[in-house]
């Protein structure tokens, strides 16, 4: 694990959490390149988010970049794809790995990931 640390430190998208988060869905919705789901609603408060339901009846927010629209109501998984969020403290340190409509995919220096609103995180390297 100190070997990870390590790593972690050294990245150059390094963020300081300036607002706590705390993860809303404790069973993330996973999906995978190719899977159909349905297209239940838009996120108004979010921009460039979909609620959608796989074949197992599990829902959960999928970016619209990430599916491609068969009709109104049904789509297909572009790529891997998980709707874990990260639960995050004031002045934790997280490794940021990608950007998505306001949505920041992090890991924290015990090795979790998962998604954190952009304004809760600073990029600081």
């Amino acid at each position: 694990m100190e070997e990870d640390n390590r790593q972690f430190e050294t990245d150059a998208r390094r963020g300081l959490v300036v607002a706590p988060h705390s993860a809303s869905y404790p069973d993330p919705l996973m999906v995978h390149i190719g899977e159909k789901v349905r297209i239940v609603a838009k996120a108004s408060e979010w921009p460039g988010w979909t609620w959608c339901v796989n074949s197992g009846n599990k829902g959960g927010w999928v970016p619209e970049a990430y599916i491609m629209r068969k009709d109104d109501r049904n789509g297909v998984i572009l790529t891997e794809y998980s709707a874990a969020e990260l639960t995050v403290a004031e002045q934790e340190t997280v490794l940021v790995q990608q950007e998505e409509s306001g949505w920041l995919w992090c890991t924290n220096q015990q090795g979790d990931s998962g998604w954190v609103p952009a304004r809760c995180v600073q990029i600081v390297g």
